[in-house]
């Protein structure tokens, strides 16, 4: 593993940290929906992924499908990190107790960290909808509702870290992050035949993989599809290495319903470009 992950991994633990750390915040970082569902592992694991990969992209780091396990484990790390941040931020009253002078107190200063996380994994109880009715969980139930948080942190992240993954395209002879060159939005009102069309002539030209032959006829649909009232848009990001110039073209297909836009997954598409023909066809112009 690169030593350049190591400040990837301090990051996210100290991220972590401040968030529990933070009061008013802290209070809802381990909510489950039917206290099952977690809610705020999810969250964290996303924000925590999204994080991760920009530091990557930074430093031009390439996401392997290892990078991305070994970034899920360190959003465990991050998340555990967070009942770190709650226990330093954490402080109580104290009355009349032996051998301690009454006053606040840090939490860190009368019990170790260890004994408030085995408080914490102890028995709670939690409100029902209206608040009515109280529901007790014991120590085993506590135990998996929090083991079940930690694990949708990390699956969360390394979903999150795979969607980063597919529309940032690397260039692995060069060791650099593609950028994008130009995005082309095709926007118009839906009719089977029109859309076949559009979407043939895209992949036939992908197909010859002649970059300015591509190009060209990317700004030619462009130019004649965009009606803002349309329901149906076709997305293609045109992204190239800095160095080689090899190009990636990333096309996705999207469907309005009322005021939402759907994706249709069967129709995204992915090509690269030779870099050797990209450079040619740069010189000529």
């Amino acid at each position: 593993m690169s030593i350049k992950i190591l400040p990837i991994a301090l990051l996210t633990v100290v991220f972590g940290f401040v968030l529990g750390y933070i009061p008013g915040l802290n209070e809802h970082l381990h909510w489950n929906l039917w206290y099952v569902v977690p809610v705020s592992g999810l969250l964290f694991g996303m924000a925590v992924g999204g994080m991760q990969f920009a530091a990557c992209y930074k430093m031009n780091q390439p996401m392997g499908k290892f990078l991305i396990f070994y970034l899920s484990l360190i959003s465990l790390l991050g998340y555990f990190s967070v009942d770190y941040g709650i226990y330093k931020s954490i402080t109580i009253e104290i009355k009349d107790a032996e051998n301690i002078d009454d006053g606040v107190y840090a939490l860190s200063d009368v019990i170790s960290f260890w004994e408030y996380t085995k408080l914490n994994l102890g028995s709670s109880s939690v409100k029902t909808r209206y608040g009515t009715d109280t529901m007790e969980f014991g120590a085993a139930g506590t135990t998996i509702s929090y083991l079940a948080d930690m694990l949708g942190a990390a699956l969360a992240a390394g979903v999150a870290l795979g969607i980063c993954r597919q529309k940032y395209p690397f260039c692995l002879p060069c060791q650099r992050y593609k950028q994008r060159e130009r995005k082309y939005d095709l926007l118009f009102k839906f009719e089977q035949s029109v859309a076949d069309e559009i979407l043939k002539g895209i992949h036939q030209q992908m197909k010859i993989g002649v970059y300015s032959q591509i190009v060209a006829h990317l700004q030619d649909i462009a130019s004649k599809h965009f009606d803002k009232k349309g329901d149906i848009k076709i997305s293609v990001d045109q992204r190239c290495c800095p160095l080689c110039h090899e190009a990636t073209f990333l096309g996705s297909v999207r469907r309005k319903s009322g005021s939402d836009w759907n994706e249709v997954n069967d129709l995204k598409f992915r090509y690269n470009t030779l870099p050797e023909l990209v450079e040619k066809e740069l010189a000529e112009v």
